[in-house]
């Protein structure tokens, strides 16, 4: 599931698109509805992307419950540090994972 996604989104191109756009384009997929990001998920992405302020960045959002990636997108759209923290985590994910489809 999360392979077909993270293709999709290569394919549409999301790290070429605004932040606001990105979380959009991922509040409105499907498969996004149906990946659950933990809080511990969010803080090790969060951990790669900014080595030295992840931890910090991550405790200032608050997150302390497993949320969908479509709804931690959508409540981006409304908060500008959940929308750079989510924006780092696509980039992350996007970038660093290794497809198997």
């Amino acid at each position: 599931m999360i392979d077909e996604l993270i293709e999709y989104l290569r394919t549409h191109q999301l790290l070429d698109k605004s932040p606001r756009e990105a979380m959009l384009h991922v509040a409105n997929h499907a498969l996004a509805r149906e990946i659950t990001i933990t809080p511990d998920a969010l803080k090790q992405a969060l951990c790669t992307a900014l080595p030295e302020c992840g931890e910090a960045l991550f405790d200032l959002l608050g997150v302390r419950i497993p949320y969908s990636l479509a709804a931690l997108c959508y409540l981006a759209l409304y908060d500008q540090w959940l929308c750079y923290a989510m924006s780092l985590t696509l980039e992350t994910l996007l970038t660093n994972h290794k497809s198997v489809v």
